[in-house]
């Protein structure tokens, strides 16, 4: 079950055109924010404090403030203000990777492999925390804002997306199953608030009732202390609260504090979680998404490797900039986020994310909320999933955004580092002369304009390798020697260190002129039109080029000579701009050790592990899916949907199945279950 409700109230149109305008100044006013470089502190909340002790072993908070309304727990909190609520603007490094030294950093992304400096390198585990969201849709102040909110916008979402199954408990015995023997992580859960009956001024957080919440925030035995979090506390504003504040709606809040429970208003607020209490590395999880075998971190993420994203290459989303797509499911936020990416990246077929658990960097969510400010912006105005079809306040769907932005900023990386950091040097002009070296060393001759055929590398990283890596650098591997009936089993399919992965084909040939032109130029501009301009074929093709004529297996043919000092100055950015500009930032000190740290910024795996999604629409159906699971022994990922009709007698029948099975192939309890 997940989140369903979203903002579209008839009685706002008249300040839509307004709205529009003062989140589009807004939204321009970010951009130049940060590109100028000039971050804004992260501001503390001085509503509920949360930090984790070094050791993760518990949450240290002041004690949640449990209220009785209608038989049921809540946390009590006071609604916050604007002045709380002002967004982190600064591009936060990764920490893990700044523990790497520069020397070793430039061998491992030059060569793929893991000796030579990397021997005397300490490299830890990855700390990788689980974010579930959830809504307990049968609450009864949950009912009565749903009610309202569908009275007062007349949209009536369905009800399987708000009803509860006791999921939330089987998903988190399931996470403790499959990650209890990981150190340092904790868990997360994001509930919607209401408004407290009793005092408009107080929010009441919505908690599972069975939870032991004086036990919680420790980490009992195997069990990953557990932190809620509220939505009132993730909706983050920009700089200009004063602006954001004047966009009264007839409630007379502002209209971005009208909360939603739609599930794409709340993970586009992922970005937003505090850094100090959440891990760079986290596993996005609905509460109908079970993990059902033990797995490794490198099953998600590794500091050699990056996030492990699994994606479906056989479903293509392409961009929808007309807010047509089918609004019932997730169809509408794909297209959407997709007509977004292509505004940022270029034109271009994505793969579908599978829908199950997943990887993510908390610090790259972040700054992908930055280049895409606006559009963060106006997805949490939906009061309902899939209202908004009138661009540009059509919902961003975050996991989505977030997956493929890393992907295209690698690109982006790989292109950067080659043309204007290799190339283009210090003068930053391409020659003609220059362009006939560039011409060669992808695979072409100086007498001829064409390449052809295209040839796509063979060289390719491969299990053993990733292997033999991982283990030198003491660190588990995504699949295991064990049974697969013990050990889920993940496959790395694709590492960023085989290059660009060409989601479906390239043009048979590519030409010199057409992709690097024969006059002199800077080489920022042959960079952007090859990053997002209209050459973005020719950009995919010179990556795939230069891999399948290099002689090493890692990404040194795209890096630019060695330089000393090593080392990059602490006061260089961390990063491009997350909107390129027209003209050319300044070259960094080192231009090889800068592109060496941006390149493995952004590094990433796609994999594949035994994974299985149905949703319950009949009673038969069910079992032959529930049959066909158990059958399953090497089964890692799980997510079952509520597809019940909206009848509650044929309901009945289902709720019971589905709550039984859960209770059978999740069994054990938590240490935290009050009751069942």
């Amino acid at each position: 079950m997940v989140f369903g409700l979203t903002l579209a109230d008839k009685r706002l149109r008249p300040v839509r055109r307004p709205l529009v305008i003062a989140l589009t100044v807004i939204s321009v006013l970010l951009t130049l924010h940060v590109l100028r470089a000039e971050p804004l502190r992260w501001v503390p909340l001085s509503g509920p404090k949360l930090a984790l002790d070094p050791s993760r072993s518990a949450v240290k908070q002041h004690e949640l403030a449990i209220v009785q309304q209608q038989d049921n727990l809540y946390n009590s909190f006071p609604r916050p203000t604007t002045t709380q609520l002002i967004k982190d603007f600064g591009i936060r490094p990764i920490k893990a990777h700044q523990a790497i030294s520069d020397e070793c950093l430039d061998h491992w992304v030059s060569n793929s492999v893991w000796d030579g400096p990397c021997t005397a390198q300490t490299v830890e585990e990855s700390v990788i925390d689980i974010v579930w969201t959830w809504v307990n849709g049968s609450d009864p102040l949950h009912e009565q804002t749903r009610g309202h909110y569908i009275q007062e916008t007349g949209h009536h979402p369905k009800n399987a997306r708000f009803r509860e199954h006791d999921e939330l408990r089987a998903s988190l015995r399931s996470a403790l199953h499959a990650t209890g023997k990981w150190r340092k992580n904790a868990w997360h859960i994001i509930t919607p608030d209401v408004e407290n009956p009793d005092d408009s001024n107080q929010r009441l957080g919505l908690l599972p009732q069975w939870a032991n919440t004086a036990v919680t925030p420790n980490r009992v035995g195997d069990r990953a202390p557990i932190v809620f979090h509220h939505v009132n506390y993730l909706d983050m504003l920009g700089p200009d609260a004063t602006l954001m504040a004047r966009m009264k709606s007839n409630s007379g809040e502002p209209r971005c504090f009208q909360r939603s429970i739609g599930n794409h208003a709340i993970e586009v607020q992922f970005s937003n979680l505090d850094p100090n209490v959440v891990s760079e590395n986290i596993i996005a999880v609905n509460d109908d998404q079970y993990l059902v075998l033990p797995m490794p971190p490198a099953a998600f993420h590794s500091p050699l490797y990056g996030p492990v994203f699994r994606m479906d290459r056989g479903t293509k989303v392409g961009g929808d900039d007309t807010g047509t797509f089918d609004s019932t499911g997730e169809w509408l936020s794909l297209g959407w986020t997709c007509h977004v990416l292509n505004q940022r990246f270029g034109t271009r077929y994505r793969p579908y994310i599978v829908h199950n658990a997943r990887s993510l960097s908390l610090p790259l969510m972040h700054e992908a909320s930055l280049a895409m400010a606006d559009n963060y912006a106006y997805t949490p105005l939906s009061r309902f999933r899939g209202m908004h079809h009138i661009p540009p306040e059509v919902e961003v769907n975050t996991i989505f955004a977030s997956t493929h932005f890393v992907i295209e900023r690698h690109r982006e990386a790989l292109l950067w580092s080659w043309v204007v950091a290799k190339w283009g040097g210090r003068d930053g002009i391409l020659t003609p002369e220059k362009k006939d070296q560039m011409w060669v060393e992808m695979g072409g001759k100086v007498e001829k304009d064409m390449i052809d055929p295209v040839r796509i590398t063979r060289k390719r990283t491969t299990r053993d390798g990733v292997t033999k890596n991982l283990q030198d650098a003491g660190l588990q591997t995504p699949s295991s020697s064990a049974s697969k009936e013990s050990i889920g089993d993940t496959s790395y399919t694709w590492t960023s260190h085989d290059g660009y992965q060409v989601q479906w084909n390239l043009p048979p040939s590519i030409s010199r002129e057409r992709c690097l032109g024969s006059t002199s130029e800077r080489a920022w501009d042959r960079f952007l039109d090859l990053a997002q301009g209209k050459h973005l074929v020719c950009g995919d093709a010179i990556l795939t080029m230069l891999k399948t004529t290099s002689e090493s297996s890692g990404l040194s043919i795209y890096l630019p000579p060695p330089s000393t000092p090593m080392r990059v100055p602490a006061d260089e950015p961390v990063t491009l701009p997350v909107v390129l500009p027209n003209d050319p930032p300044a070259l960094p000190t080192n231009a090889r050790a800068w592109a060496v740290r941006l390149i493995h910024r952004y590094s990433y795996v796609t994999a594949t592990s035994p994974t299985r999604f149905f949703g319950i629409e009949n009673v038969k159906g069910a079992k032959m899916h529930m049959k066909g699971i158990d059958a399953s022994k090497t089964l890692a990922f799980l997510c079952i949907n509520d597809d019940m009709p909206e009848e509650e007698e044929d309901q009945r029948e289902m709720d019971l199945l589905y709550r039984e099975y859960l209770r059978k192939k999740f069994p054990v309890p938590l240490d935290c279950e009050l009751s069942y």
